[in-house]
């Protein structure tokens, strides 16, 4: 397209009008094969880049798939890791807590039950709620239910460490502690806890020569723990 303008110029005034139109025509078909050639270049440099951007977002993908999956991996085996460590946690626990139960008696309480009477005279037995041993229970034992007077809340009938205590409901421990007919209140201390029970002897009416006995042990919250015989 230059030398053709060039030759326009040198020629000038020489070139008639049909020479110079051809001319022209030239300029500008040099000038259209040279804005056709840019954007051919610039549509080559369009897709050039295009798939370069493309393999490097498929690179990326792929990275971070990659990681992704990587980070899943890592993610699982560490729930793994803390699943096997609370297990093993729980049952070091479990075993701490057993082994206090061992200690304490647990949840378990001790209470008392007359067993037998001789003159007017119920010889107390102590027994063991659980399937522990208690190795304490500590009673008061109060006349009344609640104690009627200042006197006998003060004075208490017994107060004494009755100590070890075997498990088992059925078997208990005797005691020298002896209680005439009437109404007691008892408060019993284990190593854990304290227990209430009421205990109620009285002469039997449907028989001069026995006794209806009575006893209900229940937390300090007022939960009943056993009751006999159970009230409807």
């Amino acid at each position: 397209m230059a030398v053709a303008v060039a030759i326009m110029e040198l020629r000038g005034k020489e070139m008639s009008g049909r020479e110079k139109f051809i001319w022209i025509l030239v300029v500008f078909a040099f000038a259209f094969i040279g804005f056709k050639s840019i954007d051919n270049d610039h549509e080559r440099r369009k897709q050039e880049q295009a798939a370069a951007d493309s393999a490097l977002q498929q690179n990326f993908d792929n990275l971070l798939g990659t990681q992704h999956k990587e980070f899943m991996e890592m993610l699982a085996q560490n729930q793994k890791h803390f699943e096997s460590t609370m297990d093993r946690t729980e049952k070091i626990v479990g075993l701490s807590r057993q082994s206090l139960d061992q200690i304490t008696g647990g949840g378990q309480y001790c209470y008392v039950t007359p067993r037998g009477e001789v003159r007017g005279i119920h010889q107390l037995a102590v027994l063991n709620s659980g399937a522990l041993p208690l190795s304490r229970c500590f009673v008061i034992i109060r006349k009344g239910i609640p104690p009627k007077t200042f006197q006998d809340f003060m004075r208490p009938v017994l107060s004494q460490d009755l100590g070890f205590v075997p498990p088992g409901k059925n078997q208990g421990v005797a005691t020298a502690v002896g209680l005439t007919a009437g109404d007691y209140s008892i408060m019993m201390t284990t190593r854990n806890a304290t227990f209430y029970e009421e205990l109620r002897i009285h002469p039997s009416k449907a028989n001069p020569n026995s006794y209806d006995i009575r006893y209900k042990i229940y937390t300090a919250d007022g939960n009943v723990l056993l009751e006999v015989p159970k009230q409807p």
